[in-house]
């Protein structure tokens, strides 16, 4: 028998994929339609009683970081949330008690139809031309511009020079 997959939107990138066995599992996508999967999810899937824990303590890598939308019955957020890529979700499941029916779910349906609706969605990033914006960000990721650092220094020398000198006062 045919499992049948629902599939919801919570968030312009993130979709909640569930199954009849009331398994839940948000996926966020990254721009180029790649699917990233709450950790904290899978966790709860697998019967962790501790979820959070379970998923800070397994060794996975890599792991991201990603706000994931959450719905309560009075209220709606979105809270920094661990997620793993496809690699990091079959580590992750080689890591808990077996559970034949799950990772059959997972690797079965889950991870393909998140895979495919990723591909559907995604598309390349390319940064805007002739950004002067664009300069200053490519610089900033490249790291500090030469003689900031020397400039940090003696700004904090003349801070502590400062702070001795206070002292001495009172």
């Amino acid at each position: 028998m045919r499992e049948q997959m629902i599939v919801k939107s919570a968030s312009q990138n993130c979709m909640v994929f569930a199954d009849s066995s009331r398994r839940e599992v948000r996926v966020i996508y990254e721009p180029n339609g790649t699917p990233l999967f709450c950790a904290v999810d899978i966790a709860v899937c697998m019967g962790y009683g501790a979820p959070t824990k379970a998923v800070s303590r397994v060794d996975v890598e890599p792991k991201y970081r990603r706000f994931v939308p959450w719905v309560s019955k009075h209220k709606r957020g979105q809270s920094e949330a661990i997620c793993f890529d496809r690699k990091g979700v079959e580590q992750f499941l080689r890591h808990g008690v077996p559970n034949e029916e799950l990772e059959s779910w997972v690797l079965d349906v889950l991870i393909p139809n998140a895979e495919r609706i990723g591909k559907e969605q995604g598309y390349e990033y390319e940064p805007p031309k002739d950004d002067p914006l664009m300069e200053e960000w490519e610089a900033a990721r490249e790291g500090p511009p030469p003689g900031i650092l020397e400039r940090l220094d003696s700004i904090i020398l003349e801070a502590v020079m400062l702070k001795q000198e206070i002292m001495k006062t009172t």
